[in-house]
This record gives C-alpha cells, sequence and structure tokens, in this order.
C-alpha cells in the first residue's frame, strides 16, 4: 500500500511538471495586457539568392521580440542571413 501511494504522488508530481513546461513554452505567445500590435519586418537571404528578400507581417509585440531574438542569424555582407525587425 505504501509503495502505491509513492506511485500515486510521482504521477502528480510528473503531470504537474508537464504543465508547467508547457505554460512555459507557451508565455512568449500568450497576450498579455499592454501588448499592441506591430509590423515584422523580415530581411533575409539564403545561398544562391542575388538579392535579400523583405517580408511583412502584422504579429504582436511580444511574438515579434521572441522572434527577433530567435532568428537573428548569419552576416549580411558575406552570405546567407535573417533579420527581424519590429
Amino acid at each position: 500500500m505504501h509503495g502505491r501511494r509513492n506511485a500515486d504522488r510521482h504521477d502528480v508530481l510528473a503531470g504537474a511538471f508537464l504543465v508547467l513546461a508547457l505554460v512555459l513554452l507557451l508565455l512568449p505567445f500568450l497576450s498579455y495586457p499592454g501588448d499592441y500590435e506591430t509590423e515584422m519586418k523580415i530581411r533575409y537571404r539564403e545561398a544562391g539568392m542575388p538579392a535579400a528578400q523583405t517580408l511583412t507581417l502584422p504579429e504582436s509585440a511580444a511574438v515579434c521580440s521572441e522572434i527577433q531574438l530567435t532568428f537573428a542569424d548569419g552576416d549580411g555582407k558575406t552570405g546567407p542571413f535573417t533579420r527581424v525587425a519590429c
């Protein structure tokens, strides 16, 4: 009987950890008071492209800043790159 209580406690802790992990992963993408919509401008060039391309999308400021930090990559003068501006 004592072993079953430990297993139940372990299941509850595992479930709580899973819920907490999901909330933390979704947190940057959740809208919060004071958040606003902004224009996200993505400028990129891939290997073999003659010129850089630009893509503009409406997005919340929270998501835009998260993407800006995540996708800054490469050197625009020497090869492929990705830049995001909010």
